[in-house]
């Protein structure tokens, strides 16, 4: 995803369309990715070591509430933290929960 936001604003095409659709919801600051939303704010993209280290901490952590996938993955978004598969991750991180 960012080779295609870069490649857009060096003024370079040639990406499928589904990807360039994509890419303009996104933007790069810094080093980091973040995804835009039409009525959120920008939500950081995070990878998969990430993710489960925001899942955890957010199900079992300080504030960690044992809650559902739903409200889990509410509560992720409500972090300004993103990943394409969060609300699948979210409803497996809560099977395999001990506690709930």
């Amino acid at each position: 995803m960012k080779k295609v936001i870069k490649d857009r604003e060096e003024g370079k095409d040639g990406h499928d369309l589904s990807l360039a659709k994509k890419a303009s919801r996104s933007v790069i600051i810094g080093e980091d990715l973040y995804k835009r939303g039409f009525s959120t704010p920008l939500l950081k993209c995070v990878s998969k070591a990430e993710a489960e280290y925001v899942l955890q901490e957010l199900h079992q952590g300080a504030c960690g509430l044992h809650s559902g996938a739903r409200t889990m993955a509410t509560r992720v978004l409500r972090a300004e933290y993103y990943w394409p598969t969060l609300r699948t991750d979210c409803a497996d991180f809560v099977k395999k929960c001990v506690s709930c």
